[in-house]
């Protein structure tokens, strides 16, 4: 798979064991993480904080809580996390599985006040907040450890918080579903191998200008088409592929409809947790670092759980008879020439999302350089 982490990244300055699998913290003395956990819930009387009334927080996410084998979205850890961690001061309300609606629906509740939290993919993010979109251009963060790199980066913080701070937005955690693809539904042919293969083809996006100049740059026509009628609009032949990760087809229920999917991994299928900002400043001082404490914790549970969840869709995927295809290195070198982003065509994306073409660099470097975190 294109999008396991190379040996040489697999130096483990310490390990939490989380879902089974590993996850390495740099500058961490072994047996912090966590500890802190593990005091709140075995002390006794008050504990550290002492007991307050519980502030309700409504949380509203896209996949039911059986999906958590295939999909790192870890919401039930998550629920677990803030409430331990809070000891109790904070008690999470989940409506998960799309209860309350998915995509752009879920963003709308949000900031309206309907819900206090969602789990929504970057790419629906983006018509909210546009600098957002940055992410989707191809080809600099779509691997798993860039795009952790530049999520918890410092440059990242500075360009981007204030931008959902002004629409009182407040990131909780990011994660990644792995790189986006692009299937093909069955009659259509496939697997698309190259750019040359995409030329006109109808390839489901969602609300990104980027995504959709993506497939204009490789010869395709973008069709815009809301999450919840993306299945059916498959399946009607309104559109031939669409882009997600291997881990979000299967768990949203392609599994029928696809002929193909080729892993050409040009941007991340990214994924948030996000709160309104005026709701979390309204929580007291302990519950906001119960809450960061707890965010920081489902994150890395997200990405360690992820390799696992690859391999339970993959498997699900080809026995039902889906083609999983691994470009080769000249053929992911074609799709870096047509759409990546040193082509000319990203400098005014690059300029509007980010403020200029240096503030686009910096979080190019941020990208590229070793983070915290090493997946």
């Amino acid at each position: 798979m294109p999008h396991e982490p190379a040996p040489d990244r697999r130096r483990f300055l310490e390990s939490v064991s989380t879902f089974g699998c590993a996850v390495a913290l740099r500058g961490v003395v072994p047996g912090d993480v966590g500890a802190h956990v593990t005091a709140r819930r075995t002390s006794t009387g008050k504990g550290v904080r002492g007991r307050r009334p519980a502030q309700k927080m409504v949380i509203a996410t896209e996949y039911t809580v059986e999906q958590e084998v295939s999909v790192p979205v870890v919401q039930t850890a998550y629920k677990d996390y803030i409430e331990e961690i809070s000891q109790g001061e904070i008690e999470v309300e989940l409506h998960s599985g799309g209860e309350l609606g998915v995509g752009g629906v879920l963003v709308e509740k949000l900031l309206s006040g309907e819900v206090h939290a969602i789990q929504v993919s970057l790419a629906n993010m983006a018509a909210f907040v546009p600098a957002i979109d940055l992410i989707n251009i191809p080809y600099w963060c779509g691997d798993n450890q860039r795009f952790a790199n530049l999520i918890t980066s410092q440059a990242w913080a500075d360009e981007i918080a204030p931008q959902l701070a002004a629409r009182d937005l407040k990131v909780l955690f990011y994660y990644t579903e792995d790189p986006r693809t692009i299937a093909t539904r069955r009659g259509v042919g496939g697997p698309v191998r190259t750019p040359e293969d995409a030329r006109g083809l109808r390839i489901r996006v969602p609300g990104s200008r980027v995504l959709a100049e993506f497939c204009r740059l490789v010869g395709a026509e973008p069709v815009p088409i809301p999450w919840g009628r993306t299945l059916e609009a498959l399946r009607e032949g309104e559109a031939d592929a669409l882009d997600p990760a291997g881990t979000t087809l299967y768990t949203a229920g392609f599994l029928d409809v696809l002929g193909s999917i080729s892993l050409i991994s040009s941007v991340p299928d990214a994924n948030v947790y996000v709160c309104s900002l005026r709701w979390f400043e309204s929580l007291t001082p302990e519950a906001r670092t119960a809450l960061e404490e707890a965010s920081d914790k489902a994150m890395v549970a997200s990405f360690t759980a992820l390799p696992g969840c690859r391999a339970y869709s993959d498997d699900k995927l080809q026995a039902q008879g889906v083609e999983i295809y691994q470009p080769t290195e000249d053929e992911i070198a074609a799709w870096v020439e047509a759409a990546g982003e040193h082509r000319p065509e990203w400098d005014s994306f690059k300029t509007e999302l980010a403020g200029s073409l240096d503030a686009f660099a910096r979080l190019k470097l941020a990208a590229s350089t070793e983070g915290k975190y090493i997946f």
